[in-house]
């Protein structure tokens, strides 16, 4: 038989075996088979079947990170595109263990170090995105989402969002009249915990009367600077006697309202896609459990890693949280 044995080895398998074999004592054997006393002792330790030399290779790959938090790691990736040091940020609270390092090589593993590997190729190179001018709290987007209808029945979700901390307030109407939007604004009034100096919506007639319908303004040669309420619709009213400064977007660009878009596309596809609802009170209630997790627990990149919430009462001092045991979001923060 062929034994295979490591580089440095003195003796061999036949020596091995008068090793533990032989009568004298560990110094003398050293002595005659000039070796190390260890040795001697090494071998006599041994059984007769495994004298050959062991792998010095290990047998045991060690992770750091388990599987499943590998695969978490993996999921969130795809799902995010996030920056290592972002995914660092969100993932650290959930994998105690995680580092730079590991985080590094379980990406790379399974191929997600980099986006382009992910997406495809035409998806890789975006136009750089223009950031939204920065405000103190109070500046609210508000705008109007279609509900499926149910049971040949359509209602209308108002959404208002704040620029600066993110808070959302939501609310579902039978139509999306002027009054109704006035109602709206009322209760956003009441709901945020601080002075709103400035409400953005886009030119439906439900919140402004400075266009006619389907009429482009730009036919009607008007500016930039020419895109303000009139002040006589009852949404303008409402405003005005709030010292609210009333925004109308340029018209046919969704764009400028898209932070409030963007949550809209969030409830669409984190409330709306996933089920089929038989009546409106379930359509309600999960909309309301999302907006209060949303508020609540949902971290965002944009602040700090916190919630809502969390940001708002770790940057602004507020007397008053009452505000959140109202209208949908009903949780008492503490």
């Amino acid at each position: 038989m062929a034994y295979k044995y490591h580089p440095n080895a003195r003796t061999t398998v036949q020596i091995r075996y008068e090793i533990k074999h032989s009568p004298l004592g560990a110094r003398d054997a050293a002595r005659k088979f000039n070796v190390h006393e260890n040795t001697i002792r090494k071998w006599r330790k041994r059984n007769e079947e495994i004298l050959q030399d062991r792998s010095h290779a290990t047998t045991v790959k060690s992770y750091t990170l388990t599987k499943f938090e590998r695969e978490l790691i993996a999921e969130v990736k795809k799902s995010t595109l996030f920056s290592i040091d972002d995914l660092l940020e969100i993932l650290k609270p959930f994998i105690p263990n995680l580092n730079k390092g590991n985080l590094y090589r379980t990406l790379k593993q399974k191929g997600l170090n980099n986006n382009k590997l992910i997406l495809p190729p035409e998806e890789t190179e975006k136009p750089p995105i223009k950031r939204f001018k920065e405000y103190e709290p109070g500046y609210i987007h508000i705008d109007i989402k279609y509900l499926p209808k149910i049971n040949k029945q359509r209602k209308y979700l108002f959404v208002a969002i704040d620029r600066k901390t993110r808070l959302v307030f939501i609310n579902i109407y039978d139509d999306k009249s002027a009054e109704s939007a006035e109602n709206f604004l009322k209760k956003v009034i009441k709901f945020y915990p601080f002075m709103i100096h400035k409400i953005l919506t886009d030119n439906g007639k439900e919140f402004t009367d400075r266009f006619r319908r389907n009429t482009n303004p730009s036919r009607l040669g008007l500016s930039e600077t020419d895109y303000k309420p009139t002040g006589k619709h009852i949404f303008d009213k409402k405003c005005n006697k709030h010292n609210i400064e009333h925004r109308l977007t340029k018209p046919f660009i969704p764009k400028i309202n898209g932070i409030v878009e963007r949550m809209n596309r969030r409830i669409q596809d984190n409330v709306l896609k996933p089920l089929i609802y038989k009546s409106y009170k379930e359509l309600e209630n999960n909309i309301n459990k999302y907006i209060n997790n949303y508020n609540f627990y949902i971290k965002q990149k944009n602040l700090d890693y916190l919630s809502p919430v969390e940001f708002l009462k770790s940057h602004y001092k507020a007397e008053k949280w009452k505000y959140l045991n109202k209208y949908n979001q009903a949780e008492e923060y503490n």
